[in-house]
């Protein structure tokens, strides 16, 4: 009975085990990946790097891991994790799949770095699917915000391998600061030339704007998509800002497109920006698209997402 008892208490474990319900080697797993994506790194072959990731993964791995080779800089001496791993998992009749996202502080004998990977460590479902499915890295100098918070990408959710990429939100981030600092001449350099010389009354809208953002507002919720046109890449970031007053609470929207790549260097910067102020039970979980037509230059929209003249 004593042996019986004990092969169960054993056989319910491994079923555990096996649905992903026990994560204490979690840690110790993303960590092993970690240095062996860093020593394949270290080796100079890009077949190395390239392996690791999973089968299903389109990207361009050798323009990514020439990128990389460019940007990373010294002989790795440290590394510590400061996120994660966080864990997606689901789970369906016995079988599981189930993707690891860490982010760690890595130095070298010459740089510090943020490096964060994604890695599908399991799926029952599609075995392609198994392996590192994107690596991002910048320099800890280019990174904002980096000892107040943990770098995850850029947020866009691309896969591959890409190099100093912040989290998208910082774009927005910088132009909200010029407007409360009213530094309309700052707010306007960060405009791509087709954006503002597009738009007839484009001066007019950043007056418009500066005038009717008031105070200083918390973040609410960021959320980032890639965008992809025959000469240019970039975000395209919704994002939140509330601003408590009692009885009710203040919430602005605004939508920007960033373009991050491009055959012309004069198209890189900020195509368009959106803005309205929204009713107070909207869901923040929702991104704001602005009208939805993505139009070069400053729109400032009514409730209903129309232009206000």
């Amino acid at each position: 009975m004593k042996k019986r008892l004990l092969f169960l208490v054993f056989l319910f474990t491994f079923m555990l085990s096996a649905c992903g319900l026990i994560y204490d080697n979690d840690h110790e797993l993303a960590d092993e990946k970690m240095e062996e994506i860093l020593h394949a790194i270290q080796s100079g072959n890009k077949e190395n790097v390239k392996a690791l990731f999973a089968p299903a993964i389109t990207a361009d791995l050798d323009k990514g891991f020439e990128e990389f080779q460019k940007y990373y800089r010294g002989n790795y001496q440290a590394l510590e994790r400061v996120g994660g791993p966080g864990t997606s998992e689901s789970a369906d009749h016995g079988r599981v799949r189930k993707t690891m996202h860490t982010s760690y502080l890595l130095t070298t004998d010459i740089e510090q770095y943020c490096i964060s990977f994604k890695w599908c460590c399991r799926d029952d479902f599609d075995k392609q699917n198994i392996g590192v499915r994107s690596i991002y890295i910048i320099r800890s100098t280019d990174c904002p915000h980096f000892q107040e918070y943990v770098y995850w990408g850029d947020g866009s959710g691309a896969e591959g391998i890409f190099v100093n990429k912040p989290y998208a939100s910082y774009y927005v981030e910088k132009l909200i600061e010029c407007i409360q600092e009213s530094n309309k001449e700052r707010f306007i350099s960060m405009f791509v030339n087709s954006a503002i010389e597009s738009q007839s009354d484009f001066n007019k809208n950043v007056d418009t704007l500066f005038s009717i953002y008031d105070g200083k507002y918390d973040y609410g919720n960021c959320i980032v998509d890639a965008f992809s046109t025959d000469s240019n890449k970039g975000y395209d970031i919704s994002y939140y800002l509330l601003q408590n007053e009692s009885p009710i609470t203040k919430i602005d929207c605004i939508c920007l497109r960033w373009c991050m790549e491009s055959d012309d260097p004069s198209n890189l910067g900020a195509i368009s920006f959106y803005y309205k102020k929204a009713e107070p039970n909207i869901s923040m979980q929702d991104p704001f698209w602005g009208d939805g037509f993505w139009t070069s230059g400053i729109h400032i929209l009514d409730l209903y997402n129309s232009k206000i003249d």
